[in-house]
């Protein structure tokens, strides 16, 4: 019974999070507005905290997020490394192959500047202060897709089921990115969204095992940040760029792939499969 009901809750959620953020795209598309787009990312904390806070089980579920202490520092250490490690490696080996350069400019301000959207120029086109916003959307995404979807998926259809819809929800709800064309310039629509939600689905699985044996949400916050944010470091000092970089180079890679595969297949077996075994981890 409490199966179907977290089923219930997970699908609504699902279907509401994805329908808003599409109409917020496709109404910023005909305003010509991407930062209406860009605001739209913002009903991921709107929904998880209506859908936490209003029934009277709010308690319960604000546990459920796994906010309310930090866990340990080893997951923090884990999280710094599987998320940022490969997106650097993948900037140096396309760079050592010349698809990617840095110019010659050794002022520090050559390279303060980012190479994402230009949504809300004034702040996102100096990295000093779009950083900081980098962590708090990772905080958003992270209280609705590992606090509040992935635990009602894993009570519904257990949890490695749960990861794997987790990862994929994740991925279609930066299709909007991609349509606008700013994600990943450079690349072909189709390849980047497909290899972007096989990245997602993977990086999923990676991190519902932080969170479950790290018992914490935080870690996952530090996680999605970093990941975030190395990128845009690298993408911001290697600004010189040749055609077919983005295949190597970045958080989508062939290379984060590939690193990203060996970790799943190495934690799937390990993988608890019931409900019970969940809990004994936790």
């Amino acid at each position: 019974m409490q199966g179907s009901r977290s089923g219930k809750v997970a699908i609504w959620f699902g279907v509401l999070i994805l329908g808003c953020t599409l109409g917020t795209d496709l109404l910023g598309l005909a305003a010509g507005s991407e930062d209406l787009m860009y605001l739209g990312a913002l009903w991921a904390l709107i929904l998880t905290l209506i859908f936490t806070l209003l029934p009277p089980q709010r308690r319960e579920y604000l546990r459920m997020l796994r906010m309310h202490h930090p866990g340990k520092l080893r997951w923090y250490c884990s999280a710094l490394l599987i998320s940022g490690g490969p997106v650097i490696v993948s900037f140096l080996v396309a760079w050592s192959m010349h698809l990617v350069e840095a110019p010659a400019c050794p002022q520090l301000s050559c390279f303060l500047g980012t190479s994402g959207a230009p949504a809300f120029s004034s702040l996102t086109s100096n990295l000093l202060l779009y950083l900081p916003f980098l962590f708090l959307f990772a905080l958003f995404e992270e209280m609705a897709w590992r606090g509040f979807l992935q635990p009602r998926l894993s009570r519904w259809l257990g949890l490695k089921s749960a990861l794997l819809i987790t990862g994929l929800i994740w991925g279609l709800w930066h299709y909007g990115w991609f349509i606008w064309g700013h994600y990943y310039p450079g690349g072909e629509l189709i390849i980047d969204m497909l290899m972007f939600t096989l990245d997602t689905v993977l990086e999923s699985v990676i991190m519902g095992w932080i969170l479950l044996r790290g018992e914490s949400l935080w870690p996952l916050v530090l996680y999605h940040g970093a990941s975030n944010s190395i990128w845009e470091l690298c993408n911001a000092y290697f600004r010189i760029k040749h055609a077919g970089w983005v295949y190597l180079a970045g958080e989508s890679s062939i290379i984060n792939l590939v690193i990203w595969g060996i970790i799943v297949v190495f934690l799937w077996r390990r993988l608890p499969r019931s409900e019970r075994q969940v809990e004994a981890m936790a």
